[in-house]
């Protein structure tokens, strides 16, 4: 049955955080995104040399506070959901699915090492993350962009939405979806609404990496009655896949900021690959990878020298050195396209040191 949550349809359904995407695929493909993120890593540390080994071979998600939907948690939600920011129409739109809701979750808090540029690349264009999926074969969803805070989603299973962005700030994202899931083993086509509040903080650890710790808290509604009680009878199976859907997501995105730093070359690859998305999305995330690249660099540089202050040209200058040598694999690591925007990157860097 299409509603059985054994087949994890009610959560691709949902569509239910769409814009992190607890989607079913990332259930059946975790091991994809192991396998991508220490192939990854591998290769990072095989190219740049001074790479900590323990770090690299693994991506490195961890689960800070695990998901609940206690009525404390719920309360505390409620509380916490920035509102009074909303424009007065969006506002309405948030309250109608709050007052109407038939469950509650807030998925698990997670903190995982990601460059700062990168996470909110991904949480500003959703539409490349799924396009990504396609291209690593993680998922067959599709969604496009239909207007500057709207899109449109097909998780390729029955399951269609339109997502709309009603808030979004550097720390918090609120969006919602109206989904509906259609089956030949259904008489009617399920329909459903979602809220959802993603807070982000950004943090760094003592070596200066950047971290990410998230949660998100989301709302269903049902307008159906009988479908309503089915959810919640399901509820503690369907909350514990969307719980281990959002750790997905998150590996998703670190293995995203692991590949930017160290693997620019294969960043772009898939950047060619990508379909679905506006032709501008491409040049976007390889001027995000070229900027994550200078920042991880110089990183390394400065760890590695005592220096506090690392020169784009001392990034650039084992680039220049290698390209020079016919035997060097910088064309794995930095193809021409990604080059150049590094380059200007830095010279975009030279040029603000200089004022």
């Amino acid at each position: 049955m299409g509603f059985c949550c054994s087949n994890r349809r009610f959560p691709a359904f949902c569509t239910v955080v769409l814009v992190l995407a607890v989607n079913s695929a990332f259930a059946e493909n975790r091991t994809v995104l192991r396998t991508a993120g220490t192939r990854t890593a591998d290769r990072s540390s095989s190219t740049t040399g001074k790479r900590d080994a323990k770090s690299a071979g693994k991506l490195q998600v961890k689960v800070v506070q695990r998901g609940s939907s206690s009525k404390a948690v719920h309360k505390q939600a409620d509380s916490d959901l920035p509102l009074r920011r909303l424009s007065s129409e969006s506002r309405g739109k948030a309250k109608r699915i709050l007052e109407s809701s038939s469950l509650y979750r807030r998925l698990p808090t997670v903190s995982f090492p990601s460059d700062h540029q990168t996470y909110q690349f991904f949480t500003s264009f959703p539409e490349v993350a799924v396009s990504i999926w396609r291209v690593m074969k993680i998922s067959k969803c599709e969604m496009w962009q239909t207007g500057p805070d709207t899109y449109e989603m097909d998780a390729g299973d029955g399951s269609i939405g339109v997502v709309e962005v009603l808030y979004r700030s550097r720390d918090e994202t609120m969006i919602m979806c109206d989904g509906l899931y259609t089956s030949p083993l259904l008489v009617k086509p399920i329909k459903a609404s979602c809220l959802i509040c993603l807070k982000s903080k950004f943090s760094t650890d003592e070596n200066g990496r950047p971290f990410v710790t998230h949660h998100a808290d989301m709302y269903v509604s049902f307008p159906s009655n009988t479908v309503e009680v089915a959810a919640k009878l399901i509820s503690p199976v369907s909350n514990l896949l969307a719980d281990r859907n959002f750790l997905e997501v998150s590996m998703f995105l670190e293995l995203m900021s692991v590949a930017m730093q160290n693997q620019p070359g294969w960043m772009e690859r898939v950047a060619d690959r990508m379909d679905g998305v506006l032709p501008i999305r491409k040049k976007q995330i390889l001027k995000t990878t070229a900027r994550v690249y200078i920042e991880s660099r110089k990183r390394m540089i400065s760890k590695s020298s005592g220096q506090s202050d690392v020169s784009v040209n001392e990034v650039l200058k084992p680039l220049r050195d290698a390209s020079k040598n016919p035997d060097s694999s910088i064309e794995e690591l930095i193809p021409i396209e990604i080059g150049e925007l590094v380059k200007t990157a830095g010279d975009n860097d030279q040029e603000r040191d200089r004022r």
